[in-house]
């Protein structure tokens, strides 16, 4: 077996690909982590903590179709910064609403987007290295 050459990329794509692996999963190990204690903090029950951390796998579970539907109908980039872009204006809100319902739902949708715009962000990545495991 021979080994084939792998296309030069430019800068532009060699950095927009290099950059999407510290942010894509990156904020969920910190959630992980803040999650149960911030729920202390605020005086919420274990139930109710192990519910929050939880939660956040749920949506992204039943939206993963529809997602993907999005990214091929508007483009991965586009949907992609957008669900990264709103998944970023929801995270100031964490404090602002120390309510289970609310951090709940929170958490639910923080989940979903980010886990929608990690799905995106794989794509990008085997659209820029144009499938080349060395990307």
């Amino acid at each position: 077996m021979t080994n084939a050459a792998v296309p030069a990329l430019s800068r532009r794509d060699m950095f927009a690909l290099y950059a999407t692996a510290p942010f894509a999963m990156g904020y969920t190990d910190i959630f992980m982590l803040l999650t149960p204690l911030y729920g202390t903090s605020i005086g919420l029950s274990v139930t109710q903590i192990g519910l929050l951390v939880g939660a956040r796998s749920a949506l992204g579970l039943f939206l993963a179709i529809h997602g993907g539907t999005l990214m091929d109908r508007f483009g991965v980039r586009r949907v992609t910064i957008i669900f990264a872009a709103i998944a970023a204006a929801l995270f100031p809100l964490y404090p602002a609403l120390p309510y289970f319902p609310a951090l709940l739902a929170l958490q639910l949708f923080t989940g979903c987007l980010i886990s929608l715009a990690w799905s995106g962000g794989q794509t990008l990545i085997a659209l820029i290295g144009q499938g080349e495991a060395d990307y």
